[in-house]
């Protein structure tokens, strides 16, 4: 037991019994002992203390000791608590007291914990790194390449397995200024479970930190030019390094950064569309972040980074993040004077199946001039993800079988095009719909989706029997404990 200078414990420990208390003293129920006698206040009248009979000396003239003592023992025991703990608890100090030195510690060890140095390097992150170093992953780390709003990347030396330097890329786990991450992992089914709340930074910086692990190593399967990762642990991310000169001594600028040429950067341009068709339909991945700050100029060809954000094609804003990477792609090559395909007519070549050597038909499609007006259009229509997300079906329906897929905006993923027929077996009375571009208005014949057009009374004959149907079906439905044990003795077998 931790004692005080007189052998006597903390308050909130076992305290020694008592001892005898002397003829004139009076019993404290505290293990802070005040022996107030005559003897003592004989002493503090000789030494010509004045009285004052209005206070607390007219309470002790009078012989009202336990009054007095008892006001004494409060304020000793009030000033030793507040003295063994820390200043900002010294206003609690009546009643529970707490372990000081353990309260001191845990405060100092959270500070400390959260300390950081180029806000990204704090002690739990440099001791991942130092594992790295030593199974001889990395080398040493020389210098910052890149600081951004997530992460910071560092050059590293490299390793005795290895020939080239790398890249370190320390995500942020403190000082966050990208907090929209769950937007972005909410609905992909790769990480279905995960933590992806921004209470717990690291937890989810852990997340993302593997997510772009695992979307590079798509990339370069696909055959998409991008850096090729080696390995992440918790909140660092160790990939190959995209450097210039012999060796490799400055990193490779941006696409923002690089001094291009007119005819080279439509040959980027062409070359971009490609690469994002390529990762569209072959790695199912969109980059949700593509721009000219996130393109590396290396080695006269194009390479795409930070994929962390980057979503399966089936993610449910896929859609709008590309059509907003396409923006940005239009937005960058235009300023630089070069020719495009349009917002639409690109989106047509990187989602359409029917591009087979994509170099070729992105140059032919150059050749042909686009609509500013068409690609208005496109950037403010609602692109359905399925068809059963299509707002109007029977109008489309109408359309593909007059032979006018090709108009609808979801036209290549779905295959409609020229000579596309749509059957609808669908009951009902058929619309007919009408052709805004034809004089004649007759485009083609339909059944109505569902039960839109249904009559009221048909609509209650059709609930009547529907609910009989079910009636009868409970009739013969198997008991669920007997489902159950079926499934019990088949799973056994």
């Amino acid at each position: 037991m931790t004692e005080s200078r007189d052998g006597r414990g903390y308050i909130d420990e076992a305290a020694p019994a008592p001892a005898a208390v002397p003829d004139g003293a009076y019993e404290s129920g505290s293990s802070i002992e005040e022996d107030v006698t005559e003897e003592s206040l004989a002493e503090s009248e000789s030494e010509g203390e004045e009285w004052d009979a209005q206070g607390e000396d007219w309470d002790l003239a009078t012989g009202d000791f336990t009054k007095q003592y008892n006001r004494m023992r409060q304020q000793a025991v009030g000033t030793a608590v507040g003295a063994m703990l820390p200043a900002r608890n010294q206003a609690r100090a009546g009643g529970v007291a707490l372990n000081p030195k353990k309260a001191s510690d845990s405060h100092d060890k959270d500070k400390s914990d959260r300390a950081t140095l180029e806000q990204v390097l704090d002690s739990r992150t440099r001791l991942v790194l130092t594992g790295l170093v030593n199974r001889d992953v990395i080398g040493k780390i020389n210098r910052c390449i890149s600081t951004g709003k997530e992460a910071n990347v560092y050059h590293a030396s490299p390793s005795s397995s290895s020939s080239s330097p790398l890249a370190v890329k320390v995500y942020r786990t403190s000082i966050l200024a990208f907090r929209s991450r769950q937007s972005y992992m909410d609905g992909e089914h790769r990480f279905r479970g995960e933590y992806t709340s921004s209470r717990n930074p690291r937890k989810m910086v852990r997340v993302w930190a593997e997510k772009e692990m695992r979307n590079l190593r798509r990339l370069e399967q696909g055959g998409v030019r991008s850096p090729k990762a080696i390995e992440v642990k918790q909140n660092v991310l160790v990939m190959e390094y995209l450097g210039v000169g012999e060796e490799l001594i400055r990193a490779s600028p941006r696409l923002k950064d690089a001094e291009l040429s007119q005819e080279r950067c439509q040959e980027l341009y062409a070359e971009l569309l490609v690469s994002v068709r390529c990762m569209f339909r072959e790695c199912k991945l969109v980059h949700a972040d593509l721009s000219e700050y996130n393109l590396l100029y290396h080695q006269d060809h194009i390479f795409i980074i930070d994929v962390s954000q980057s979503v399966e094609e089936d993610h449910p804003r896929a859609f709008d993040f590309l059509r907003h990477d396409i923006g940005n792609v239009e937005a960058f090559f235009s300023k630089k004077g070069v020719k495009t395909l349009g917002s639409k007519r690109a989106w047509e070549f990187i989602t359409g199946s029917k591009h087979e050597n994509a170099e070729s038909s992105v140059r032919a499609l150059l050749e042909e001039p686009h609509d500013p007006i068409d690609d208005a259009v496109f950037m403010a229509s609602f692109i359905p993800r399925s068809l059963g997300e299509v707002y109007d079906p029977e109008r489309d329906v109408g359309l593909v079988n007059a032979g006018r897929g090709d108009e609808l905006i979801y036209a290549e993923m779905a295959g409609l095009g020229v000579g596309s027929k749509v059957e609808a077996p669908i009951t009902g009375d058929a619309v007919e719909v009408e052709d805004e571009a034809s004089s004649d208005g007759d485009v083609g014949e339909t059944r109505p989706r569902g039960f839109r057009h249904e009559d009221r009374d048909d609509k209650k004959e059709r609930k009547k029997a529907v609910k009989e149907e079910n009636r009868e079906k409970r009739k013969t439905k198997m008991p669920k404990a007997e489902k159950q044990r079926l499934i019990k003795k088949k799973a056994a077998k």
